[in-house]
């Protein structure tokens, strides 16, 4: 009979056991035989701790300006597991988590990560982690506008003409709201006239002048700092 000090039993000649709880143990080899004669044999063994497994994943792809669980699979022992400690690393060293599970929201790029567990013991892991931030371009919406000119005898008489305010919005990330350049062009058959409005936000609006009633094809260009663009189209 083998009695391994944590309170379990086996009665094979040879066996196999786990500890659950790092400790010194007293291991009980009790031996009989038929007529009754016994031998009791007593062994200490040390079982240490065994450091955290991180099991991963070890790497993370992502959108930015989106939010991005780094969502890392960790194995210990049921003992160790609810009391585990977590410490993510930045790239500058510095601790800017310790939940198990953080979310980020990043510019593009890419940012190396390190994950340090530790269990109740102190035996720790640690781990390399790998974020791929992708760019992505701008959303843009221009609203379609029908303007009614005055006419040519206005003309004649009134040499200033019409005006339209044109207003596009864009959506980008939150790093890149902030420096989106808006380009304007508009058509009437085949002349073009080109604006620019590098405003540096996330709107732009231009005052275009009419030098007759007549329909106006357009389109704004919307870029952000990464050279992400975006290209929408309206008549007036």
């Amino acid at each position: 009979m083998w009695e391994f000090g944590d309170g379990t039993r086996a009665y094979s000649r040879n066996v196999e056991h786990t500890w659950q709880v790092a400790d010194v143990y007293n291991i009980t080899l009790t031996v009989a035989d038929c007529y009754g004669n016994r031998h009791v044999d007593i062994r200490n063994i040390t079982i240490r701790s065994k450091a955290p497994e991180i099991i991963g994943p070890f790497g993370f792809k992502g959108i930015e300006g989106q939010a991005l669980a780094l969502d890392v699979e960790v194995y210990d022992n049921e003992e160790d597991e609810p009391f585990l400690k977590y410490c993510w690393y930045d790239e500058k060293g510095g601790i800017f988590s310790t939940d198990p599970c953080p979310t980020v929201v990043l510019d593009d790029g890419k940012y190396l990560y390190t994950l340090v567990v530790i269990d109740p013991t102190g035996a720790e892991s640690r781990e390399e982690i790998t974020i791929e931030i992708h760019s992505r371009a701008p959303q843009l919406y221009i609203a379609d506008y029908m303007y009614h000119g005055v006419g040519a005898e206005f003309f004649e008489a009134y040499s200033d003409g019409g005006e339209i305010e044109l207003t596009a919005y864009a959506l980008d990330s939150i790093f890149d709201n902030e420096y989106l350049e808006f380009y304007w062009t508009i058509r009437k058959n085949t002349a073009i006239y080109t604006i620019a409005d590098a405003r540096e936000q996330s709107y732009s609006t231009v005052i275009f002048r009419c030098a007759e009633t007549t329909t106006y094809q357009g389109q704004v260009r919307v870029v952000d700092r990464d050279g992400n663009e975006r290209v929408a189209s309206a008549g007036w």
